[in-house]
């Protein structure tokens, strides 16, 4: 019996210190300035591309991350808009995207692909809108790299498509910044 007691109590013990020395997932290193794009799924309107990166970047600098200026912005979204011919980038090729930001001088990149859903009207007169939203962050150097391990869902009511539309959308986006920061 207390052969028994003790390999118990070997077993707990030894799957106590593995479990410690399992680490967690690694937060975003916090090294250079991040550049975040995002990109419409399956084709659709870029409408939302605003909303998500804004997103994405509120949770990122109030998590005390540097965020390209807007300057920097706005040369690698003109990049990126005259490689729209190219078909890599309209199926929202994430090493593409992800070049053109380091070429910028982004320290870290992060593509957001995203998908917004048409609402449709609850049995309470308000529309239901939903939104799903991956992600991949990479650093220049190569010695960071994390993708969502799931699509981020969100569903949320407005009183009309446009706002229940908006309010999932910022949502998900908001929910992959957590991914990123934690």
């Amino acid at each position: 019996m207390k052969r028994f007691v003790f390999l118990c109590l070997c077993w707990i013990s030894l799957l106590a210190v593995s479990a410690a020395g399992v680490p967690a997932e690694a937060a975003m290193p916090k090294k250079g300035d991040v550049a975040v794009i995002a990109v419409p799924m399956n084709g659709q309107s870029a409408e939302y591309t605003d909303i998500v990166e804004n997103a994405v970047i509120q949770e990122l600098v109030s998590s005390g991350y540097k965020v390209v200026d807007e300057a920097k912005k706005r040369q690698i979204h003109k990049a990126a808009a005259q490689k729209k011919a190219d078909a890599a980038y309209l199926n929202g090729d994430v090493e593409a995207l992800m070049k053109i930001s380091f070429s910028y001088g982004a320290g870290t990149a992060v593509t957001v692909k995203f998908r917004v859903d048409n609402p449709a009207l609850n049995e309470f007169k308000m529309y239901t809108g939903t939104a799903s939203a991956t992600f991949n962050a990479r650093d220049s150097k190569g010695n960071y790299s994390y993708a969502s391990r799931k699509t981020i869902m969100a569903k949320q009511v407005g009183y009309s498509e446009d706002e229940a539309r908006t309010k999932s959308i910022d949502y998900a986006a908001g929910a992959v910044a957590g991914e990123l920061v934690k």
